[in-house]
């Protein structure tokens, strides 16, 4: 059957057009958002999301639909104009409009960040399609790409790996000789399994005090991204250059390391976040420490030792200098955390360095994890030269990035916004802050739960959601990956009400409601980007009109 240029052909071809481009941009915002990775996505339709995205309408029933026509119907239509193949390609073709109109309507219609390779694939695949459709000619064709649509945009991401790769070396190679033409450039080289955005943050700020320092932007800590800024930065009157590694394979931080050669190399903490991309927490511990074994011999690597998996690291360490810090005493850290306390808005903290006692005020931080942040930074920045004086003056104003334990008032409640964090320790970190609010204020958690965790992803969110009972009164679940985990971990010991709530429409309006109520929430983990901007919006107008 072939389309004969009659009405009802050119429509289907419009409705077709319609189609690929609605599933495309679906395909590619999840693929943009594993980051194009195989091991990332492999890994998300493995969690109970992607299952339901594989069960969905685009991948699952459509195929089935499409299939049954083309294999039990199609000889049982007479090959002219207007058969029932027609008819029933044009019927599915609608059913996917009002989908898509669906989604739109419940703001549910996903596409991706335009960028140059988005916009690549997006072509490539729909033209893929138009390429089989032109030399075919054939309705049942049509039917068939349908099936195979995901599989088709799977395809061309998976063909761009090659010269994307190629082109990442090409960035990285140009950014590596571009850096080795700044001889005075300082550069330090932070990562860690959590805590590595606070650090550059914290530190960026304070060795300001006396150098022109130029860190990498939020989000900012893959190969590709640093080589990429390296390039777009103009590094001439530039002092220090602090760089946030992040990795999720073994030889990943290696080659960042590489290309920017640091002088000094900072380790906040190793978990088991990214365990299920990782392997195993040795895969993981051995690609963080491979920023230290990048250092030289008159580098300084800084080490968190109150976290176990470093100090296991830090015993293969030969030919660099290395200062620790920590808590506790039986490590011997160089940098002691002898004192944490929250008074008046403020985080009070006591060292003990180099045989001097600290006392520093941070008058915009919450959180007492943030006490081996800082004494990262403490260590880093005498290393460097500042004072007492100077380092005291800096961590007074020193504030938390964007999304991390950032506590603001909306309305009648308050907020904290911990939505860029996504590991164990990070959401212990998060309900101490909520915990130690006024206990008078209803306590509100709400989360999708932390990704991938592998292996121990349940027992985690057990313990988690027992935590959460102790210190909440209430437990919103946005996703359900993790829900009978957090569920379980909750129980009913101490009455914490838990709502599941998937649905985009009816979580923000609950939120918003919430705005209205004296209440704590604790934003953990990302929301649908529409709430959080939402809330967000909320908070600009207040201050706004206050003003």
């Amino acid at each position: 059957m072939t389309f004969t240029g009659k009405p009802i052909s050119d429509v289907i071809l419009i409705l077709w057009a319609f189609s690929a481009a609605f599933d495309y941009l679906d395909f590619i915002y999840l693929w943009q958002l594993k980051e194009y990775r195989l091991d990332l996505f492999r890994e998300f339709l493995r969690s109970k999301q992607g299952t339901g995205f594989l069960r969905g309408w685009r991948v699952l029933w459509r195929a089935l639909f499409a299939m049954a026509v083309f294999t039990f119907l199609r000889d049982s239509f007479r090959y002219d104009t207007y058969t029932g193949l027609h008819i029933i390609t044009l019927i599915i073709l609608c059913v996917d409009l009002l989908y898509n109109a669906h989604l739109y309507r419940q703001k549910k219609l996903r596409r991706p960040v335009v960028t140059g390779k988005a916009c690549l694939i997006l072509l490539t695949a729909i033209g893929v399609e138009a390429i089989i459709i032109l030399l075919t000619k054939q309705m049942n064709i049509l039917l068939l790409l349908l099936v195979f649509r995901f599989s088709i945009a799977s395809g061309v991401v998976l063909a761009f790996r090659y010269p994307t790769m190629m082109m990442k070396f090409w960035y990285v190679g140009r950014a590596t000789k571009k850096l080795k033409t700044y001889p005075h450039l300082q550069v330090i080289g932070i990562t860690g399994s959590y805590g590595k955005s606070s650090v550059k943050t914290f530190l960026t700020h304070i060795l300001r005090a006396r150098y022109c320092v130029v860190s990498t932007p939020k989000n900012i800590n893959t190969e590709i991204g640093v080589a990429k800024f390296i390039l777009s930065t103009d590094f001439s009157s530039v002092d220090i250059f602090v760089c946030e590694m992040g990795a999720y394979k073994v030889g990943e931080i290696k080659l960042i390391a590489e290309m920017v050669q640091p002088n000094i190399g900072i380790i906040t903490a190793i978990n088991e976040q990214h365990l299920a991309i990782f392997g195993s927490i040795e895969n993981t511990r051995d690609t963080k420490f491979e920023l230290v074994r990048a250092l030289p011999q008159t580098g300084l690597a800084v080490l968190n030792v109150d976290n176990p998996y470093i100090r296991e690291g830090e015993i293969n360490i030969e030919n660099t200098r290395i200062e620790t810090y920590g808590l506790d005493e039986e490590y011997d850290p160089d940098c002691r955390i002898v004192d944490v306390s929250y008074a008046d808005r403020a985080l009070n903290l006591v060292y003990q360095y180099r045989g001097k006692t600290h006392t520093l005020t941070a008058e915009h931080l919450s959180g007492e994890h943030h006490a081996h942040n800082l004494a990262a930074c403490l260590i880093v920045a005498a290393y460097l030269g500042l004072n007492d004086q100077e380092i005291g003056a800096r961590v007074r104003s020193v504030e938390s990035p964007p999304g991390t334990l950032r506590i603001f008032k909306v309305g009648k409640a308050t907020i904290i916004d911990d939505s860029y964090n996504s590991n164990p320790d990070g959401f212990k970190a998060a309900l101490y802050v909520l915990a130690e609010s006024k206990s008078d204020k209803r306590r509100i958690v709400v989360t999708r739960g932390m990704q991938e965790l592998g292996d121990r992803s349940e027992y985690l969110h057990e313990r988690i959601g027992g935590e959460i009972a102790y210190t909440a009164d209430e437990l919103v679940i946005t996703k359900p990956d993790h829900a009978d985990a957090l569920k379980s971990g909750v129980g009913v010991k101490y009455r914490t009400i838990i709502r599941e709530i998937y649905d985009f429409d009816r979580l923000e309006s609950y939120l918003l409601d919430r705005l209205d109520e004296d209440c704590i929430i604790l934003l953990e983990n990302r929301l649908p980007p529409h709430i959080y901007r939402s809330i967000l919006n909320q908070s600009t107008h207040e201050r706004t009109n206050n003003t």
